[in-house]
C-alpha cells in the first residue's frame, strides 16, 4: 500500500503542472486534454499532450495524436524504464469538473505502445478518483501492430473519425 500512497502524493503534486501544460495546448474542439508526464523522483523529464494533428507512425487516427504517443515521439528509446503519469482534464467551459483530473487510464493502443517502449509503470486516476498504477509488463499487449488494427477498425467503421476502438479479440494478455 505504501507504493500507492507515494504515487498518490506524487500524482497530486504534479497535477497543477499537468493542468498548466493542458492549458498551454488547449484546443476547444477537443472535449478532453490529456497530458503524459515522464517523472523521475521530483523531476519532470518530459511530457506529451494529445493534439489535433497527424504524426507519421505515431497517430492512430486522422488528426489525433494521443498524449502517450506524443511522449514517445519526443523521447523515443530514452523512455525505457520510465514512470509515466497520465492526467485528463475536461475542456468544457462551466463544467463542474473542468479543473480536476479525470480518469486517464491509457487506451489499449497506447498501452501496447508504452509496453513495447519498455515503460516501467503508468500511473493514472480512475473514474472513482483513485490513483492507480500498472506495471509495464501488465499493460495491454495486442496481437497486431496498433496501426494495422486501427486501419482495420476505420475500414469497418467506414469513416476517418476517432471513434471508440474495440480491442476485444486482439489482446494477448487480458
Amino acid at each position: 500500500m505504501e507504493i500507492i500512497h507515494t504515487q498518490t502524493r506524487i500524482f497530486m503534486e504534479f497535477a497543477g503542472l499537468a493542468r498548466q501544460i493542458a492549458e498551454d495546448f488547449r484546443n476547444d474542439s477537443m472535449q478532453h486534454q490529456i497530458v503524459a508526464l515522464w517523472l523521475k523522483g521530483s523531476r519532470v523529464l518530459g511530457y506529451g499532450v494529445n493534439q489535433r494533428r497527424h504524426a507519421k507512425a505515431m497517430s492512430y487516427f486522422n488528426d489525433s495524436l494521443h498524449a502517450e504517443k506524443d511522449l514517445l515521439r519526443r523521447f523515443g528509446t530514452r523512455i525505457r524504464g520510465a514512470k509515466i503519469f497520465l492526467y485528463r482534464f475536461n475542456n468544457a467551459h462551466g463544467s463542474p469538473v473542468a479543473n480536476k483530473p479525470l480518469c486517464a487510464r491509457p487506451c489499449h493502443l497506447c498501452s501496447h505502445s508504452l509496453r513495447e517502449a519498455g515503460v516501467n509503470r503508468v500511473v493514472y486516476i480512475t473514474d472513482d478518483g483513485v490513483v492507480e498504477s500498472i506495471r509495464g509488463h501488465e499493460l495491454a499487449l495486442l496481437t497486431e501492430d496498433p496501426s494495422v488494427l486501427t486501419r482495420m477498425f476505420l475500414e469497418r467503421a467506414g469513416n476517418g473519425s476517432h471513434g471508440k476502438f474495440i480491442a476485444e479479440g486482439y489482446l494477448l494478455n487480458q
